[in-house]
C-alpha cells in the first residue's frame, strides 16, 4: 500500500468523526438562529471556512510529527515517505474548500426554500462557485504548508530553534489567508489583482515546500519517548 493510501486509512475516521460534529453544530446553529427570524450571515462560511484553514493547519504539523518516524522505522524511505505526503497534502487541500462551496449552495438554497435568508445574507449563485472555490484555496493550502514546514522545524531542530522558525515557517498561511479570501460576508476579497495575489501566494508555498524537503530529506529519525 502507498504512502498516501496507509496516510488515508489512518486519517479516515478522524477526518469522518469531524465531519459529522461540523454538521450537526451547522444543523443545531442554523435551527437556532433561524428562530429568531431570518438569518443574516452564512454560519458555515464561518465555521467551515475557519475549519479550511486551521484544520489543515494541524493535520500538516501532525502528518511530520506523528508518522515520519513511523513510516521510515517499517522501511519506507524519506523520499517516498514525503511524496506521499505530498499526494496526501495535496487531497486535503483541493476538498475541503470544495467542501466549503458545496455547504455554502445547501444552506443557501433550503434557506431560500424556507424564505429564511435576510437581505444581508450572502446569497449562493452557482455561476460564483469556481470564484468561491478559488478564493478559499489558497489559504488552505498556505496553512496546510506552514503547518508541515513548522512542524519539519521543529523535528529537525532543538526546540528553541523550531520557534525561532515559526515566523518564516507561517509565511505560506499568511499569504495564502492575507491576500486572498472568502469574508464571513461571503464577499470574494483579493486584496491584489487576483493573478498577482496567487502567484505570490504559489510561490510562498513552494518555497515552504522546497524548505520541508530540505530539512526532512535527510534528517535523523527520532526514537519514541520511553
Amino acid at each position: 500500500m502507498s504512502v498516501a493510501a496507509t496516510l488515508l486509512r489512518l486519517w479516515q475516521q478522524m477526518i469522518l468523526w469531524f465531519a459529522a460534529i461540523l454538521l450537526v453544530v451547522q444543523v443545531g446553529a442554523v435551527a437556532a438562529i433561524s428562530l429568531a427570524g431570518p438569518v443574516r450571515f452564512s454560519f458555515w462560511l464561518v465555521v467551515a471556512g475557519a475549519a479550511a484553514k486551521y484544520w489543515p493547519l494541524v493535520a500538516g504539523i501532525l502528518l511530520v510529527s506523528l508518522h515520519l518516524r513511523t513510516f521510515v522505522a517499517n522501511g519506507v524511505t524519506r523520499h517516498e515517505f514525503l511524496r506521499g505526503l505530498v499526494l496526501f497534502a495535496a487531497g486535503i487541500a483541493l476538498v475541503f474548500p470544495a467542501v466549503v462551496v458545496v455547504g455554502h449552495a445547501v444552506e443557501s438554497v433550503v434557506l431560500g426554500l424556507f424564505d429564511h435568508r435576510a437581505a444581508s445574507y450572502p446569497v449562493f449563485h452557482f455561476g460564483e462557485a469556481a470564484a468561491e472555490y478559488l478564493h478559499l484555496l489558497p489559504a488552505t493550502v498556505g496553512f496546510l504548508t506552514t503547518g508541515i514546514l513548522i512542524s519539519a522545524g521543529f523535528y529537525r531542530f532543538r526546540p528553541w530553534i523550531g520557534v525561532l522558525l515559526i515566523a518564516p515557517g507561517a509565511l505560506p498561511g499568511l499569504a495564502g489567508e492575507g491576500l486572498i479570501e472568502v469574508s464571513d460576508s461571503g464577499e470574494l476579497i483579493a486584496r491584489l489583482p487576483y493573478a498577482i495575489a496567487l502567484t505570490l501566494t504559489a510561490v510562498a508555498v513552494v518555497l515552504g515546500a522546497v524548505a520541508t524537503h530540505r530539512l526532512l530529506r535527510d534528517v535523523a529519525i527520532k526514537r519514541s519517548a520511553t
